[in-house]
């Protein structure tokens, strides 16, 4: 869940929107695999740099860029 990966990266403040993403968009988040949930969280509600992203999830920043596409791609679709 979005609410342990928030554990390394998160302040307090952060860590409860997780935990309100997780109950309020179960449908939504629930489409993405775990590894789309993660890039989603990671870039779009953390603001990560690319570069933290893919040393976190031990992929290349470009194939965490399409990981995202995809996953935006996805929640734009429902």
């Amino acid at each position: 869940p979005l609410s342990e990966v928030c554990v390394e990266f998160c302040s307090p403040p952060q860590q409860a929107i997780a935990k309100e993403l997780e109950q309020r968009f179960p449908a939504a988040l629930a489409s993405l695999s775990p590894d789309h949930q993660e890039i989603f969280f990671l870039a779009r509600v953390l603001e990560l740099p690319h570069a933290n992203i893919a040393a976190h999830l031990g992929k290349s920043e470009p194939a965490c860029r399409k990981l995202l596409v995809r996953a935006v791609a996805i929640l734009g679709a429902l």
